[in-house]
């Protein structure tokens, strides 16, 4: 296996499947993805949507934990960020490697098309629908950014969002892309309610705001 998350990926499936099944079902999910796999990030991708579904065909509800465990071990394999900081007003660290995005989202398709806009170098998105899992991985490692998708939203109610915005650090940016769609406001509305910090961006520029947050955190100036 050319990537060694691929060989920590059987590791973990080998401990609930067979080798020859654990083989087939990384196998059938590598098949699936329209690119070869050429980052961490997109072996992340990898394995939160083709190889969640392979897994769940053969082992059923249990896949989901087995994925989510490894989720994790993928995230905390990434290099940490610097803690310097060019900007002594806000005080955010510098991320010199990848900027990890969690995208509140039923679809991942906003997160897709932000890697394709800054390159799988530079960002690596999850996207997450369920809230008992979402607050696992914040957890477990907190992201960079966590954006709320408004117009595919997930199913997590608006007044569970300042809730998952607290648990994050000081550093995590907090955003909500699609204040004007009815979910949206609702999360803003609960948001100003709780008086929690979060920085609304504009849906009708299309996915522009959501580059420039990520290249904002990125690069600090």
């Amino acid at each position: 296996m050319r990537h060694p998350e691929l060989r920590l990926i059987r590791d973990a499936l080998e401990a609930v499947l067979s080798p020859e099944l654990a083989a087939s079902t990384i196998d059938e999910a590598v098949r699936s993805m329209p690119n070869a796999l050429s980052s961490p990030a997109e072996i992340v991708g990898l394995v939160n949507g083709p190889l969640r579904a392979a897994l769940a065909r053969r082992h059923g509800s249990a896949a989901d934990d087995v994925i989510d465990d490894l989720l994790r071990m993928l995230v905390t394999r990434a290099p940490a960020p610097s803690t310097r900081s060019q900007d002594v007003t806000r005080e955010m660290p510098l991320e010199t490697a990848q900027v990890l995005v969690f995208v509140l989202s039923s679809s991942e398709a906003l997160g897709s098309e932000l890697e394709r806009a800054l390159g799988s170098d530079n960002v690596a998105t999850l996207t997450w629908d369920d809230p008992i899992r979402l607050r696992k991985a914040i957890a477990f490692k907190a992201p960079a950014i966590v954006l709320v998708d408004g117009a595919s939203f997930p199913s997590i109610e608006p007044s569970e969002t300042p809730e998952i915005f607290a648990a994050l650090p000081a550093t995590s940016v907090r955003a909500v892309w699609g204040t004007d769609t009815p979910y949206g406001a609702a999360v803003l509305a609960e948001l100003a309610a709780k008086r929690a910090p979060f920085t609304p961006l504009d849906r009708r520029e299309g996915i522009a705001p959501v580059v420039d947050l990520v290249r904002a955190r990125r690069f600090v100036k």
